[in-house]
């Protein structure tokens, strides 16, 4: 793989995120990106890369949450099917989310400065955030980084969203799963796509879950619709070969991260 100058774009996907890395890997061996994007669990990823540059440092980073007691304790794995789960639901009616920001902010304090900043960064960085209040994404690029990256991750309902300047910043997977309206017209544009798969199997006897399934399909006709259309531009799509993992993956992040270093050194 040879590169010109160019712009990379990581999408959500919960533990399918962790194959970014994998993907950052060899992309750093052949050339930096000039400029860096992420929207969830992308939006991580990217915020570690653009800080430290170092794909060592950041799955050492990304390793050492994942065992910290404090991040064992959020049960953040038991998510991956909330909505099936009368008992989760029946909370989420009496509370507005199940994990509060200022938690999963003081977990990225170990692993980032608390007072860093966009300017702080080696590697320029938008993360892609979705305000519910206006119904519009939000490209964040300055400013403290951790409430950002927070913002960026914050799983509707799961995660607290994050109040700045009158919005109410939440995951930028709401308004799409990969976010290809923020690629540059002035670079080669490498997008990172881990969620691009219709829904599988599923419990029909389960009417949350039915309903759940069906909202995955609708996410997966709009991405393909937005897809079709940015493929015509200056775009190279990588999707490494990581569906059958899930949010319930979270601890197998070194398989993950494995399957995207092959992938991406194939191609």
């Amino acid at each position: 793989m040879s590169l010109r100058d160019y712009k990379l774009i990581l999408g959500g996907g919960g533990a399918r995120g962790f194959a970014h890395l994998g993907v950052i890997n060899t992309l750093h061996k052949i050339k930096e990106p000039k400029k860096i994007a992420g929207c969830s669990m992308g939006g991580v990823v990217a915020s570690l890369y653009a800080l430290y540059k170092d794909p060592v440092i950041v799955q050492s980073k990304i390793d050492f949450i994942l065992n910290k007691t404090e991040f064992k304790r959020i049960k953040i794995d038991k998510f991956s099917k909330v909505f099936s789960s009368l008992f989760t639901v029946g909370r989420l009616f009496r509370k507005r989310h199940l994990i509060k920001a200022e938690v999963i902010m003081r977990l990225l304090e170990d692993i980032i400065p608390k007072e860093t900043e966009f300017s702080d960064l080696k590697i320029p960085l938008e993360l892609v955030c979705f305000d519910m209040k206006s119904g519009r994404p939000i490209v964040l690029k300055e400013g403290r980084l951790i409430p950002a990256i927070v913002a960026s991750a914050s799983i509707p309902g799961i995660i607290e969203p994050v109040e700045s300047d009158d919005k109410l910043l939440t995951d930028g997977g709401v308004y799409g799963s990969v976010p290809f309206f923020i690629c540059d017209d002035d670079l080669k544009n490498i997008v990172v796509d881990v969620t691009y798969d219709p829904p599988v199997e599923f419990d029909f006897s389960n009417a949350l879950e039915f309903f759940y399934k069906t909202v995955e399909w609708q996410i997966y006709f709009l991405e393909k619709e937005k897809r079709n259309a940015i493929l015509k531009k200056d775009v190279l799509v990588l999707e490494p070969p990581v569906k059958r993992y899930t949010l319930k993956n979270f601890f197998n992040n070194s398989i993950i991260i494995e399957k995207g270093l092959e992938y991406s050194t194939e191609k």
